[in-house]
């Protein structure tokens, strides 16, 4: 399973499309701009960033497990941390299926 970076999603996904549709529906975009509504002269310019992170990427233990208190530190004084790779195979083993959004930075 690869993990793509769009804006601030992380998705896991076979591939890039299947992550970009992710994120699509994720924002509830049908489309990314409205070219009927472009007067003359208008110009519209869209960028969306989208990189696929590296194994070692993956793989680094450093994303809190949430921001206010779960199940996994509760009664902890900090906060737990995982990596990419452990909440895949968390999602997969719950029955969950893929591309699924593993984190949205705020």
């Amino acid at each position: 399973m690869k993990v793509y970076q769009i804006e601030k999603y992380a998705i896991a996904a076979e591939n890039a499309e299947k992550a970009y549709m992710c994120w699509l529906d994720t924002n509830d975009v049908d489309f990314l701009c409205d070219m009927l509504t472009l007067e003359e002269g208008g110009v519209e310019e869209l960028t969306i960033t989208i990189s696929r992170l590296t194994a070692e990427q993956i793989n680094t233990v450093d994303i809190p497990c949430c921001n206010d208190g779960c199940l996994r530190c509760e009664g902890k004084d900090e906060n737990v941390y995982l990596s990419y790779a452990e909440l895949i195979k968390e999602h997969q083993a719950q029955g969950g299926s893929f591309p699924t959004v593993l984190t949205k930075d705020e």
